[in-house]
């Protein structure tokens, strides 16, 4: 019997007979091949790739290149990275071209502390009516007793419910310093992420600002908020005129124990016919006793009957949050701009949004004594190119001008200034206590 030149294949000729062990010696024999090529594949794939990698890591220009200045994320080869920046500048146009609808009320209720009573308490009324909440949990005493367990969290996430930082162990702010309170800020932010509960959304402040006998304590702790946390939500009471400051929004206190829907009509009353943000602030596991039930549904109902919103916090910020958000109303040193395009700063001209200049532009294209603010997109960013907002300050004297540019996606700020002649270089201000929120796309029913 005859066979192939290369693999040996059995060939039967016309005078052999047909032997079944003949057809499966071939058939075995391609199987074996082929699986040996398949292997070799593989292998010089991973060569390929290590190839690519060790010659990187071996150049210190190409290393550089692939770490991300932004994220400080280091990809495996530049293929990756470039994937990245592409997944993000198409999610950077979609947020950033983010409009907003809705120009009515809308009410919000936080439930501090993370008992696990809320199971039994807040969840049944929610659920009944249709709501959901947002809850501020102590990450540190998560799952001890008493508490919500990582696992119910998960269950309360999934189902709609929103989770806000309220501090890892919720300390006493009067007395804790700023390098602890810095820590509790970090190993929070850190479980909420780490177990995919949250972000860096909010901090819901521990007896909130309002409870601080130190006025300058209460900048310094909004100040390194800032740093960590986009929002940081207080309970000094009353409801929120837009924008909102965004270190210090506003939460009214409410236990719904002996407090009837008469109670809390009139903030209610408010944010409806002034079309503000409603934040109510309850504790419901504490002193929930069973006119608990009966009033915290009345109070949902009167809310309801007036075709008003009951949104978590996550949800009410994608309508009425702010877009820009600068210093601090303490200091009288500030500058808001919330989604629907209401400006609050703090007295420097007025707040400008230029349609013709470019992010280069000359210091002459802006009106004098004015702050001009407005996004960059990806394709219009000369210096990071991936978008964000620029401030270009300019004031009666131009050698006394300059800009401020913050990434999107990015905790970073950077500035430049008028040289007379150009813009200097853009600069890292590290240590500048600003920070930036960027619109993002959801709520259909709400947002085109």
């Amino acid at each position: 019997m005859k066979t192939t030149i290369n693999y040996n294949f059995k060939k039967p000729e016309a005078t052999d007979t047909v032997n079944i062990d003949d057809l499966n010696y071939n058939a075995d024999a391609i199987d074996s091949k082929m699986k040996d090529i398949e292997t070799n594949n593989k292998n010089l794939n991973n060569t390929f790739d290590e190839l690519i990698i060790n010659a990187g890591n071996s150049n210190a220009e190409i290393v550089a290149g692939r770490l991300s200045n932004i994220t400080g994320k280091t990809f495996d080869t530049f293929g990756h990275r470039a994937d990245d920046v592409d997944s993000q500048l198409a999610d950077t146009i979609e947020q950033m071209q983010c409009k907003t609808n809705y120009t009515g009320g809308i009410v919000t209720i936080i439930d501090d502390d993370g008992y696990a009573n809320f199971f039994d308490h807040w969840k049944p009324i929610a659920d009944a009516n249709g709501i959901k909440l947002s809850l501020a949990i102590n990450t540190g005493i998560t799952g001890t007793q008493g508490r919500l367990t990582l696992e119910q969290l998960k269950q309360l996430k999934t189902e709609g419910y929103d989770i806000l930082s309220h501090c890892n162990t919720h300390p006493d702010l009067n007395v804790i310093s700023l390098a602890d309170l810095e820590n509790e800020y970090i190993v929070s932010k850190k479980y909420l992420t780490d177990n995919d509960l949250g972000d860096d959304l909010a901090l819901v402040y521990p007896s909130g600002l309002s409870s601080l006998t130190d006025a300058q304590k209460a900048i310094d702790i909004k100040t390194l908020t800032r740093k960590y946390w986009k929002y940081g939500i207080d309970n000094i009471g009353g409801v929120n005129s837009l924008p909102v400051d965004s270190h210090e929004v506003a939460r009214q206190s409410y236990g719904f124990d002996n407090i009837s829907v008469s109670d809390i009509k009139g903030f209610i009353d408010k944010a409806y016919n002034e079309k503000k943000w409603l934040i109510i602030l309850t504790h419901s596991g504490v002193n929930w006793v069973d006119s608990n039930v009966t009033n915290a549904t009345s109070v949902i109902n009167y809310i309801k009957s007036l075709n008003m919103p009951i949104l978590t916090f996550r949800q009410a910020e994608l309508l009425v949050g702010n877009v820009f958000s600068q210093g601090d109303k303490r200091t009288q040193n500030y500058n808001f701009v919330s989604r629907n395009g209401a400006c609050y700063n703090s007295g420097f001209g007025r707040i400008n949004v230029p349609s013709t200049t470019s992010m280069d532009s000359p210091i002459t294209d802006y009106d004098k004594n004015k702050i001009s603010t407005r996004l960059i997109y990806d394709n219009q960013d000369t210096f990071l190119h991936a978008g964000g907002v620029m401030s270009v300050f300019r004031g009666n004297e131009d050698l006394f001008s300059y800009a401020l540019f913050y990434p999107y996606q990015s905790s970073k700020t950077y500035k430049r200034y008028w040289t007379g002649l150009s813009w200097s270089a853009w600069a890292d201000m590290a240590d500048t206590p600003l920070s930036v929120t960027m619109p993002v796309s959801g709520m259909d029913a709400l947002i085109t």
